[in-house]
């Protein structure tokens, strides 16, 4: 079985590949990726609380389970996520004014400094982990990964 071939149910499971499961290399990739931002970042954000931020960057204030949908997070994560931030004085949190249950999530002054230098970070991080391709393979490779999580939004 060459790297690229997936098992299949009639395949010997004695040639299975570990180091070519789909599944477990995008688990690396991610370990990796959040490795080296957390290395080259200097806000003590973790990369869900960066991904907030950025999301709040680009959407205004937004509801915390819009805010979760956004950045791939479950609303038990998001609610920790948001508190930290809060206490951090880094996101407010209001009561939306058309329904007092739901609440409104959005980016104070200090918020969009942090954001801005873990942006940079995250710039750095990504050309660190990129540096082994083309050009045209970054794009290829970043197009390949949003069609993979556009094709799980869709469902």
């Amino acid at each position: 079985m060459t790297s690229t071939e997936t098992p299949n149910a009639t395949s010997d499971v004695a040639d299975y590949d570990l180091h070519a499961n789909i599944g477990y290399l995008l688990r690396r990739a991610h370990q990796i990726g959040s490795s080296s931002f957390l290395h080259a970042d200097d806000t003590g954000l973790s990369v869900i609380q960066f991904a907030t931020l950025a999301s709040l960057i680009r959407s205004g204030p937004d509801s915390q389970n819009s805010l979760g949908r956004s950045v791939g997070s479950d609303a038990a994560t998001m609610t920790g996520v948001v508190q930290r931030l809060q206490r951090r004085g880094l996101v407010e949190i209001h009561a939306a004014p058309t329904d007092r249950r739901m609440k409104t999530i959005s980016i104070t002054d200090e918020g969009r400094r942090v954001y801005e230098r873990g942006a940079r970070a995250s710039q750095a991080s990504s050309e660190e982990l990129l540096a082994p391709f083309s050009p045209g393979e970054r794009i290829m490779l970043i197009e390949m990964l949003q069609r993979i999580v556009k094709a799980e939004e869709g469902h």
